[in-house]
C-alpha cells in the first residue's frame, strides 16, 4: 500500500512539473524566451528537441480593413498573428512572442484580445502573448495597438514549437523567428527633406562624410533594403563622419529626423 501511495504520488509530482511549463513562460516562470535582444538567454529549443515534423512560424500583421500589410502607422491598432505550418501533423503548438522598437528595443505598442489559447504576460516593462496551455490551434494572434508616431521600425520575435503531445520535452521541434515591420509615416502630417546636407563621397568605400548648411540637432538612422536599422544616435552638429567600411555592398538609407520632419538619403555602398 506505501509503494502505491509512493508511485502515485510521484506520478502527480511529475504531472505538476510538467503542466508548470505548459503555461506560458512568462505567466509562470517570469521569463522572456524569445531570442530578444534582452530576453533571457533560454528559448523553446532549450529543452524541446528531437523532432522534425517541417514546422515553420510566420508573423503577420492586419489592418482593420483585414488586408495584411508590411508596414504600421503609429497608434494604429492591428491584428498580430504567429502561424505555424508543418508537413506532419503535431501533437499540439506552443509559443511566446513580443514586439520591439528597433531603434532602443523598448516594448512596441499594447496587446489586447488575444485569442482564447493564448494570454498576454508581462516581465518588467515587456509584454508578451504566449500559449495558455498545449494548444491544438496553430495559430496564436491579439490585437496590436501600434507604438505612437515616429518610433519607427518594429520587430516581432517569437520562440515556438510543436509539439508531439506525449507530455515530455523529447520529440518536438522548436523554432525561432524574427519579422520586421517599418513605420507608415502619413505624409500630411510629417515634412520631407527639411535639412540642406551633402553626402560625400557617394559612392563609399570605407569613410563617407555628411555636411549640413547649419547645425542640425535631432536622431540620424541608417537602414539597410528590409528596413532593419543599423546604425541610430542622437546628433547636433553641422558635419559627420561615418565609417562603414563594416557594412556590406548595398544600398543603404539615411535618415535625419528633426522637430521640424525627416530628411531621407541614400548611400551607396562600394
Amino acid at each position: 500500500m506505501k509503494m502505491k501511495f509512493t508511485i502515485v504520488a510521484l506520478g502527480l509530482l511529475m504531472m505538476t512539473f510538467l503542466m508548470s511549463h505548459s503555461g506560458g513562460r512568462a505567466a509562470q516562470h517570469g521569463e522572456g524566451n524569445t531570442g530578444a535582444p534582452g530576453d533571457d538567454a533560454k528559448t523553446c529549443a532549450t529543452c524541446h528537441t528531437g523532432g522534425n515534423f517541417g514546422a515553420d512560424i510566420v508573423i503577420s500583421l492586419t489592418d482593420s480593413d483585414g488586408n495584411e500589410v508590411d508596414s504600421y502607422i503609429g497608434g494604429e491598432t492591428y491584428t498580430v498573428a504567429a502561424t505555424f505550418s508543418t508537413t506532419t501533423d503535431p501533437g499540439g503548438y506552443g509559443l511566446q512572442m513580443v514586439g520591439l522598437v528597433d531603434t532602443d528595443e523598448s516594448n512596441a505598442g499594447t496587446f489586447a484580445n488575444q485569442s482564447a489559447n493564448a494570454q498576454i504576460s508581462s516581465v518588467g516593462s515587456r509584454f508578451y502573448v504566449e500559449q495558455a496551455g498545449l494548444s491544438l490551434e496553430n495559430v496564436f494572434s491579439a490585437d496590436w495597438t501600434a507604438p505612437e508616431e515616429g518610433a519607427g521600425p518594429v520587430t516581432f520575435y517569437a520562440a515556438g514549437h510543436a509539439a508531439n503531445g506525449n507530455g515530455g520535452n523529447s520529440g518536438d521541434q522548436a523554432l525561432n523567428v524574427a519579422f520586421n515591420f517599418t513605420e507608415n509615416i502619413v505624409e500630411s502630417t510629417v515634412e520631407f527633406n527639411t535639412v540642406d546636407l551633402e553626402i560625400y563621397p557617394n559612392p563609399v568605400r570605407d569613410i563617407t562624410n555628411i555636411s549640413f548648411d547649419e547645425v542640425v540637432k535631432g536622431q540620424m538612422s541608417i537602414y539597410d533594403v528590409n528596413g532593419k536599422v543599423l546604425m541610430n544616435q542622437s546628433i547636433q552638429t553641422n558635419s559627420i563622419s561615418l565609417d562603414l567600411s563594416t557594412f556590406a555592398s548595398g544600398t543603404y538609407m539615411l535618415n535625419i529626423q528633426t522637430e521640424e520632419g525627416i530628411t531621407a538619403r541614400q548611400i551607396l555602398k562600394m
